[in-house]
C-alpha cells in the first residue's frame, strides 16, 4: 500500500513538474509565435500600405497629366479658332492643328478617342485608335453631325469647368461597344472672350492604362493578395478574379456589388476613407481615392472643387484566408524542431527533480515522523498540532477560506481502564483512531492532544461537512456496537468550531472554544448519544430497504 502511494506520490510530483516546465515552455513559445506572426503580418500590411500609395501618386500622375493634355490642347484650338470662324476652322490633313497633333505621338497613346465638337454637335476633329490599335483620324466627310452628349449641358453650364466622368466602358448610342474598353471622359469648353462657347474639346482617356498595372508595384509574391478597384455605387471596375466588372453598364448584372457580396466589408468601407479591415477570415487594406483632390486646380477661378464632379473609387488589396493560415502554419513549421528539443530537455529535467523531490521528501517525512509523531496512535503530537494550527489558521485568513476545528474526547475511557485495564483502554483507543482516520482526506491532519482528548484540523472544511465525517465515524461505532465485539461501548463527544477567515481569533481561544462545545456536548452525553443513535438506525434502516 504503502509503495503504491510512493509511485502515484512519485507520478504526480513528476506530471506537476513536467507541466508546469511545458506551461512556461508553451508561453515563450506563445510569445515567439505572436512576436513573428505580427510583425510577418504588420510588413504585409506596410508592403499593401506602399502599394496604395504607389498606386494612388501613379493615378494622380496620370490624371494630372491628362488634364495638362486638356488644358494644352484648349489652347492649341482656341488659337486655331483666333481670327476664324467656326466654319472656316478646319482641323484635317493640310491644317496646322493637324500637322501639330501628329507630332504628339506620346500624348495621343494616353486616348482612345480626341474629339473637337461644335455646340450643335457637329463633330469637327475625331481621332481613335482602331481596332489594329492605330490610331486614325476620320475623314472629314466621315465626322458625325448633331451628336448628343449628356455632358454637353454640364459643360454649357459651367463652362469655365473642367469636365470628367466616371470611369465606365466606352458607349455608342447607350450600348457597350466591343471589345469592352474602359475610359474616362474629360471636357472642356472652348470660349470667346465674351464666354460664348464656339466647340468642346474631348479627351477619352484609356482606363485601362490604370486597370491593367494595379498591383504591379509588388513587395509581396503576387499570388499573396487581389488587388480590386471598387467604385463608389460599390461595382467592381477591376477584379482579379470572376466577378463581374462594370456591372452597372449590364441590366442583367446590376446587382453584382460588393454590397450584395460582402455587406459588413462596404460597410466599414463607406464609412472610413482608409484603413485595414479583417472580414471573412481575409484582410484587407483600402484608401479612397477622391479625384476631385487629384486633378490640379489651374486657370485661376475658372476651375474651382466645386465645380468638379464628384468621383471617389475604393483601391483595396486582400490578403486571402489561406495565405494569412499559409504564414502561420509556416511559423509553426519553424518553430517545430526547437519545440521537441526543447521539451526533450524539459523531459529529461522533470526527472531529475522528480528524483530530487521525491528523496528530499522522504528525508523531511521521516524527521516529520521523528519529532511530530505519537508513538502509539500515529497521530501527530500536541506540539506539532499547535504549529500546524497556527500556520493553517493564517494561510485561511490570506485566502479568505473557512478552516474547521474539531476537539474530541473518548467517552469512559476511565471506566474502561479502571475495570479493564490500561491494555484494554489502549485498545479502545486505536479502535477509535482508526475508525476517524478511515473518514479524513490527505489534506485533514489528526493530533492527539493527551490521554483521551483529539483534535481534528480540517482545512477548507465547513462545519455541516465535519458533521457529515462525524456521522460516518457514528455508523461505523454503531455497528461494532452492535456486534457486541467489545466488552464496552464505543464512544465519542465532538467539539466542532468553524473558523471564518475574518474573525480576529487565536489558537488558545480556538482550542478553548471547541473545547467547550465538546464538554457542552458531553455533559449531556445520553441525550446527545440517543439522537445520534436513533439518526444512525432510520439512515441504516433505510440504506437497507430493497428497491424492486
Amino acid at each position: 500500500m504503502k509503495q503504491s502511494k510512493r509511485i502515484v506520490s512519485k507520478t504526480i510530483i513528476f506530471l506537476m513538474i513536467f507541466m508546469i516546465l511545458t506551461a512556461l515552455h508553451g508561453a515563450v513559445l506563445a510569445y515567439l509565435y505572436h512576436n513573428q506572426y505580427n510583425g510577418d503580418l504588420a510588413l504585409i500590411l506596410k508592403s499593401q500600405e506602399n502599394m496604395i500609395e504607389f498606386e494612388q501618386a501613379r493615378i494622380r500622375t496620370e490624371l494630372r497629366d491628362v488634364s495638362q493634355d486638356l488644358f494644352f490642347l484648349e489652347g492649341i484650338v482656341e488659337d486655331h479658332f483666333t481670327e476664324r470662324s467656326v466654319s472656316e476652322v478646319s482641323f484635317h490633313e493640310g491644317s496646322a492643328f493637324y500637322g501639330f497633333l501628329s507630332l504628339l505621338g506620346d500624348l495621343t497613346q494616353r486616348y482612345e478617342n480626341i474629339q473637337i465638337v461644335s455646340p450643335d454637335g457637329d463633330e469637327l476633329f475625331r481621332k481613335y485608335y482602331d481596332k489594329d490599335g492605330q490610331f486614325q483620324v476620320v475623314p472629314a466627310d466621315e465626322l458625325r453631325k448633331g451628336i448628343q452628349g449628356y455632358y454637353f449641358q454640364t459643360l454649357k453650364n459651367n463652362a469655365y469647368s473642367l469636365y470628367f466622368s466616371e470611369l465606365k466602358l466606352a458607349e455608342e448610342n447607350g450600348v457597350v461597344t466591343e471589345p469592352h474598353t474602359p475610359v474616362i471622359r474629360f471636357g472642356r469648353a472652348i470660349t470667346e472672350r465674351n464666354g460664348e462657347i464656339i466647340a468642346y474639346l474631348l479627351l477619352d482617356y484609356r482606363g485601362s492604362l490604370i486597370l491593367d498595372r494595379l498591383g504591379e508595384y509588388e513587395i509581396l509574391p503576387e499570388e499573396s493578395f487581389n488587388t480590386y478597384l471598387i467604385n463608389n455605387e460599390g461595382f467592381f471596375l477591376s477584379s482579379p478574379d470572376s466577378r463581374p466588372t462594370f456591372a452597372f453598364q449590364f441590366p442583367e448584372l446590376k446587382n453584382k456589388t460588393i454590397s450584395k457580396e460582402l455587406p459588413e466589408l462596404w460597410l466599414h468601407l463607406k464609412m472610413n476613407d482608409s484603413g485595414t479591415y479583417t472580414y471573412k477570415e481575409n484582410l484587407y487594406v483600402h484608401r479612397r481615392i477622391e479625384l476631385e483632390r487629384i486633378i490640379p486646380e489651374e486657370r485661376g477661378e475658372f476651375l474651382t472643387e466645386k465645380s468638379l464632379n464628384q468621383r471617389s473609387y475604393y483601391l483595396v488589396y486582400e490578403t486571402p484566408g489561406p495565405v494569412l493560415k499559409s504564414l502561420s502554419h509556416h511559423i509553426i513549421k519553424s518553430l517545430f524542431i526547437p519545440f521537441l528539443v526543447t521539451q526533450l530537455i524539459i523531459l529529461f529535467l522533470s526527472i531529475l527533480v522528480t528524483k530530487w523531490t521525491n528523496r528530499l521528501q522522504r528525508y523531511q517525512q521521516k524527521l516529520l515522523h521523528f519529532s511530530s509523531m505519537d508513538e502509539m496512535t500515529g497521530c501527530m503530537n500536541r506540539r506539532t498540532g499547535r504549529k500546524i494550527l497556527e500556520n493553517y489558521l493564517s494561510l485561511s485568513r490570506r485566502r479568505n477560506s473557512i478552516l474547521t476545528v474539531v476537539y474530541l474526547d473518548l467517552n469512559k475511557l476511565k471506566t474502561v481502564n479502571d475495570e479493564l485495564g490500561h491494555r484494554e483502554g489502549d485498545h479502545y483507543i486505536l479502535t477509535m483512531v482508526d475508525l476517524i482516520k478511515e473518514q479524513l482526506r490527505n489534506t485533514d491532519f489528526f493530533i492527539r492532544m493527551g490521554g483521551d482528548e483529539f483534535l481534528l484540523i480540517l482545512p477548507d472544511c465547513s462545519r455541516d461537512q465535519a458533521q457529515c465525517i462525524r456521522k460516518r465515524v457514528l455508523v461505523k461505532e454503531y455497528k461494532l456496537n452492535k456486534a457486541g465485539i467489545y466488552p464496552y461501548t464505543l464512544g465519542m463527544s465532538w467539539g466542532i468550531l468553524e473558523v471564518a477567515a475574518e474573525r480576529n481569533i487565536t489558537v488558545p481561544q480556538i482550542l478553548s472554544e471547541a473545547d467547550q462545545l465538546m464538554y457542552a456536548e458531553k455533559s449531556n452525553y445520553p441525550q446527545v448519544n440517543d439522537a445520534l443513535i436513533k439518526e444512525v438506525e432510520e439512515y441504516l434502516s433505510f440504506d437497507s430497504v430493497e428497491i424492486n
